[in-house]
């Protein structure tokens, strides 16, 4: 658990070898500093504060098993936002990349669930590798103009609207 406001003064990873909440990392303010931030854990990754909101970070990935919690509204980078994990919207989010083709793609590789809704900006490829809001439905989808989204995870679920500024790959029936 970081208590305090985390600012990155070198390119991090985070890990937690534990199973399940044994494996928790919960960074529990605002995450700033323009490096690389990785977090490794089985357990549950929770944003509970901005990321990036004074300076954005240049990535942020998540691994593959576990979970992450995105409760801080906003996640900014100037490069990729990779999470490998499911995810879960604790809050209404905004999560935008300024980085420019592949160098700015946003990928959710599982899930996506929460009763939120998810705004993301990127002039690069938004990626839904997983069902999006299959056991929670979120409260809307937006993507921005510029780039491309990708669905790819067979079913999109919201209470409310579904906006797609950019152009809609279908990688799967949806």
């Amino acid at each position: 658990l970081f208590g305090d406001d985390v600012i990155l003064s070198a390119n991090t990873v985070l890990t937690s070898t534990g199973a399940g909440s044994l494996g928790d990392i919960t960074l529990g303010k605002t995450v700033n500093g323009a490096f690389t931030l990785t977090v490794n854990s089985g357990g549950t990754t929770s944003f509970l504060g901005t990321v990036g909101g004074t300076t954005p970070l240049a990535s942020i990935t998540t691994d593959g098993p576990g979970t992450t919690d995105i409760n801080g509204a906003t996640v900014n980078t100037t490069g990729i936002q990779l999470f490998g994990d499911d995810v879960v919207l604790s809050a209404n989010s905004v999560l935008t990349s300024t980085g420019a083709g592949a160098g700015g793609n946003v990928t959710f590789s599982k899930t996506v669930n929460g009763a939120f809704t998810l705004t993301v900006n990127t002039a690069g490829t938004t990626s839904f590798l997983g069902a999006v809001g299959n056991t929670t439905p979120l409260a809307s989808v937006t993507t921005n103009a510029a780039g491309n989204t990708d669905i790819n995870g067979g079913v999109v679920n919201t209470s409310g609207i579904q906006l797609f500024s950019d152009d809609v790959i279908l990688s799967a029936n949806t």
